[in-house]
């Protein structure tokens, strides 16, 4: 069996998984950015929908997934329930993503590889969406 310093020579096996690993990384950025971008059109919004001070938490803590519903809203109440879709299926999404992350890749080296890869690209989402 390799040492611990030969693991890291060996090439890549099985590089689908990293692409895949790339496609499951862009999807939690994205949550994280689209979770956030809510804020800058929340002003916007409430005025535009005649929506209460009272009304705006539901509209950040009903998360984004279902965006071009969330867009089109005629109604505070239409938005309300598209961001709540949104958030269901985003922390569907973030959950399914690191399954597979973990689950792809069975070599413990490459999985703490993979897992910081993913997380980094989460991190990088939730940073870009405060800036």
């Amino acid at each position: 069996m390799p040492g611990p310093t030969m693991l890291h020579s060996l090439p890549l096996r099985r590089p689908k998984r990293w692409w895949a690993l790339c496609v499951l990384g862009l999807a939690q950025l994205m949550i994280l950015l689209d979770g956030t971008i809510v804020n800058v059109a929340l002003p916007s919004s409430q005025t535009e929908l005649d929506m209460s001070d009272g009304d705006r938490p539901w509209v950040v803590t009903a998360y984004t997934v279902a965006s071009a519903a969330a867009g089109v809203a005629p109604t505070a109440q239409a938005l309300f329930a598209a961001r709540a879709v949104q958030g269901a299926f985003a922390a569907l999404l973030a959950a399914s993503a690191l399954a597979l992350v973990a689950t792809a890749f069975t070599d413990p080296v490459e999985r703490r590889r993979a897992i910081a890869v993913f997380g980094a690209l989460g991190g990088a989402g939730a940073s870009l969406a405060n800036a």
